[in-house]
């Protein structure tokens, strides 16, 4: 019945010298295999499968299953493993899309050693022929037999004889004596036998122990591991006598016993509680909580206190989402067997003009011990970053070379063919991948052209398919950072920042300088143009020679001397320590469309960007104008913020200092720190829609911030039950953010719809996410890039409820924002009113006061009392004599 399977051509073809298989396979029925094979049922897939298919699923024929018992049990999700890892290769390939709707948890593959439907396995399709092969019915015969038996009556006999009663005398205990009774379960073995054994015939011969070295042959005993035995009885005999202590000892021993005590009341006379009652005791005591009482009594009328607010919270429907459609669908997935499995992702970032072109590193899941360990072989090993397009999800389309693995990586907004880098040795890599600026318009004409192209680092058979660039230049080792660098971020085309720390106008339009961190305590600003040369010196003429792989000269002269343009360091206000930096963030940003306001036209933000002509800058030469003609820029806050290894934001400024004593440029000491989070910030960004406003996510926990206000963060969330690895902001709407967890879960979260808790949650993969990213390809499409610890990258989908902005979210989001700052401010207030109250409490008030005020009070609520039985006419009006 299959085209890849015809039993019948090979049996015939064998030589007449080969045993028939009849004996062997197919025996118990009467079957051979040179039989054609029976149909199969609706219910029942007949599959071949191969030895190490037998070997994974444990099913390996006249060993795991056999003839007597032919059934084998597997795992739906040992099945799904294998698609995972064979993929069309599995030999269930077949009946995958039957394996992913069964219902049950396990299928039945029954061994066919007499190949009846046509191959050696046939598999179960549905729970009924699972049932009907694992309990076959009963046969039709012995059920027609013993309803015959069952129809014919039998007739006891007559007898004249009367019937007596029995009368035991004990001689069915002596029977029951004498009757063999099993008192332990029964062993019983199961002797089996590979077929390819049966009928071989068996030959013995002799050997001569004079043949051997020590003259003798020896059988010692071993220990046979496939069965044990339990030894129940033991017969041992002790000569030695342990010797043996008599030794006695009395404790009081408390007998319990019920008890029970009875008391009453203690009652006073009428004289008595007359006297209590006039006492100045009771009379001190009631103007004392007379105040509390009446107040108690007030609330308990205007409020009930015993409403629960917590329950009226979030019950009420907004018009901001929508249910019906909020599910995260998978879009694509992206992985490499050699370069990214088993990796972790590091870093992920989107063509700023190209749409479907996604770039990620990849690093080494190695503690630090482990990379000392393994220092040798890691520097055989390439350090890559992908470059991927939805074009080709199987290869990438170019790979980046790095001296060491890249933690952080941007593409220049002004010009995306170039790529700026942090690696793990504190250096900063840039590259340049004009030459291939090709491949991601036409797959067709990348091919021809990679053909003449050869690959940089390694000469294997995939050069065609994903070139190996080489990095242009790389930063000073000595003069950059010393640890591993966490972020980097270019600075925006309309700005620039001097060696001072001033920010004036750039009057190139392009983005020439970057900002990194690293765990070592400092932030420092890079600049990618060639330093100014004296009026007298000439340019150098091949001063460094072209890379023997023809490696782009774009920035030839920052390779190996390029040093950073200021350094600012990180002290703590305590101590000599300084904050570990981990991600950092500025106010300004580059100036482009923002998806959450309607755009006339609703054209995608790629199709924006690729109308714009990609700007060159000459970095061979230099400005035509000196920074001292630039015009400053005043309005440009020069602070920004950091986010530490110890869970701390730290707020400082990179505009430099006068020492007042050596008068000197000295770097700023950090304006503000807080520790909202108990572990690493994984992410400091800034909404799109308002640049005061950041998210912070770190530890266990997030927090949104208000640039300005520093007496603590507008919303502060719960603690997770996992720990949080990435957030990022929706550029779609103004309220929504997205997080990543260890568990391989997205939280989403709508702060109009619910505040205190994630709209959705979803996983997306079986390890730890390690950075979300989201972009807007159209106005009809939203993509969201999860990286995972197992070096995939996720593409997903985002439904149309979280991309699609209400005309009024902005301002509701602002109100928000609002709302949350009036209230730390009226908290702040009440802090310190009531710490002037506890300090005018804790003054002694003069007794005299005390009566005098008291006493005006009772006299008071007198006459007002007597005035409302006057209006009521329960009292006659006083006249004053």
């Amino acid at each position: 019945g299959f085209p890849w399977r015809q039993p019948s051509k090979v049996m015939t073809d064998q030589p007449s010298s080969v045993e028939p298989l009849s004996d062997a396979v197919g025996a118990d029925d009467g079957k051979s295999p040179n039989e054609e094979p029976e149909a199969a049922p609706d219910d029942i897939m007949p599959l071949f499968f191969t030895t190490l298919t037998q070997q994974i699923f444990e099913c390996t024929c006249g060993t795991d299953v056999t003839t007597e018992n032919p059934c084998k049990l597997i795992q739906k999700e040992k099945i799904l493993d294998d698609f995972k890892k064979r993929a069309a290769i599995s030999d269930f390939h077949p009946v995958k899309q039957v394996v992913l709707d069964y219902p049950a948890d396990e299928l039945l593959v029954v061994y066919d050693d007499a190949y009846k439907y046509g191959q050696n396995f046939y598999l179960c399709l549905t729970e009924e022929a699972k049932e009907r092969v694992l309990n076959p019915p009963v046969e039709e015969e012995q059920d027609e037999i013993v309803a015959a038996e069952e129809e014919v009556p039998l007739e006891p006999p007559v007898s004249n004889r009367p019937i007596r009663p029995w009368v035991s005398l004990g001689s069915e205990n002596e029977i029951e004596e004498e009757r063999v009774v099993n008192k332990r379960k029964l062993i019983s073995y199961v002797i089996s036998r590979n077929r390819k054994y049966f009928g071989r015939p068996v030959t013995f011969s002799d050997k001569n122990a004079k043949n051997t070295r020590e003259q003798y042959v020896s059988y010692p005993s071993y220990e046979e591991k496939n069965f044990s035995l339990q030894q129940m009885e033991r017969d041992t005999g002790v000569q030695a006598v342990v010797e043996s202590v008599d030794d006695a000892t009395q404790t009081n021993w408390i007998v319990q016993q019920n008890g029970a005590t009875q008391s009453c009341p203690r009652e006073m006379s009428e004289s008595e509680a007359k006297l209590v009652m006039e006492s100045d005791e009771v009379e001190s005591l009631c103007h004392t909580v007379v105040r509390s009482v009446e107040l108690a009594l007030q609330q308990n009328i205007i409020m009930n206190v015993f409403v629960d607010d917590f329950l009226q919270l979030a019950e009420e429907e907004t018009n901001f989402s929508s249910k019906s459609d909020c599910s995260l669908k998978e879009y694509q997935s992206f992985t490499d067997l050699e370069f990214s499995k088993d990796k972790t992702i590091t870093c992920i970032d989107w063509h700023p003009s190209l749409k479907g072109v996604v770039a990620v590193s990849c690093a080494e899941r190695l503690t630090f011990d482990e990379r000392i360990a393994r220092s040798s072989l890691l520097m055989t090993q390439p350090s890559l970053v992908l470059i991927w397009s939805f074009v080709d999800p199987i290869h990438p389309q170019l790979m980046l070379e790095a001296p060491d693995d890249i933690f952080t990586f941007r593409f220049n907004p002004s010009n995306p063919n170039h790529i700026a880098g942090g690696c793990l040795n504190g250096q900063v890599i840039l590259w340049d991948i004009s030459a291939y600026e090709d491949r991601f318009h036409s797959q067709k004409e990348s091919k021809r052209s990679d053909k003449n192209k050869t690959a940089t680092l390694l000469d294997d058979e995939k050069a065609e398919h994903a070139p190996i660039v080489h990095y242009c230049a790389v930063s000073s080792i000595e003069h950059g950072h010393s640890l591993c660098i966490e972020d980097l971020q270019w600075l925006p085309d309309h700005m620039e920042i001097t060696k001072m720390g001033t920010v004036i106008e750039n009057q190139q339009d392009y983005c020439n300088q970057l900002i990194t961190c690293s765990t070592d305590g400092t932030v420092m600003i890079w600049d990618t143009r060639p330093p100014p040369r004296k009026k007298n010196e000439k340019e150098p003429v091949n001063a460094r020679p072209l890379h023997p792989a023809s490696v782009p000269s774009t920035f030839k002269y920052l390779d190996l001397v390029w040093r950073p343009l200021i350094k600012i360091p990180l002290p703590k206000s305590r101590g000599t320590s300084e904050f570990a930096a981990v991600t950092v963030s500025i106010q300004e940003r580059q100036k482009g469309p923002v998806w959450g306001l309607k755009v006339k036209g609703a054209v995608s933000q790629a199709t924006i960007r690729s109308q714009v002509p990609v700007r060159k800058t000459a970095v061979d030469k230099p400005p035509d104008k000196s920074a001292s003609e630039a015009k400053p820029l005043a309005h440009i806050s020069t602070h920004f913020y950091v986010g530490t290894e110890e869970g701390e934001i730290v707020y400082i400024s990179w505009q430099m200092e006068k020492d007042p004593e050596s008068g000197r440029p000295v770097a700023p000491k950090p304006s503000h720190s807080f520790s909202p989070h108990c572990g690493p910030v994984r992410c400091v960004q800034r909404s799109p829609f308002f640049s005061d406003i950041l998210l912070t996510v770190g530890g266990w926990n997030y927090c949104i911030w208000k640039e300005g206000v520093h007496s603590g963060p507008l919303l502060k969330s719960a603690s997770a039950p996992v720990q949080l690895t990435g957030g990022h902001w929706s550029p779609a709407r103004a309220g929504v953010f997205y997080i990543a967890r260890s568990d391989g879960n997205i939280e989403v979260w709508d702060i109009l719809d619910r505040s205190h808790e994630p709209s959705k949650m979803q996983n997306v993969s079986t390890s730890a996410i390690t950075c979300v990213y989201p972009f807007q390809v159209t106005a009809k499409q939203q993509l969201l890039a999860v990286g995972d610890q197992l070096g995939t990258l996720h593409i997903v989908e985002i439904p149309w409820s979280y991309r699609h902005a209400a005309s009024s979210e902005v301002a509701s989001v602002e109100g928000f924002f609002d709302r949350e700052v009036k209230r730390l401010h009226y908290f702040e207030e009440r802090a310190k009113n009531r710490a002037v109250e506890k300090e005018e409490v804790s003054l002694p008030i003069p007794k005299e006061d005390t009566d005098k005020s008291a006493k005006k009070e009772y006299e008071a609520y007198l006459e007002l009392e007597h005035k409302l039985l006057v209006e009521l006419g329960l009292r006659e009006e006083r006249t004053d004599e």
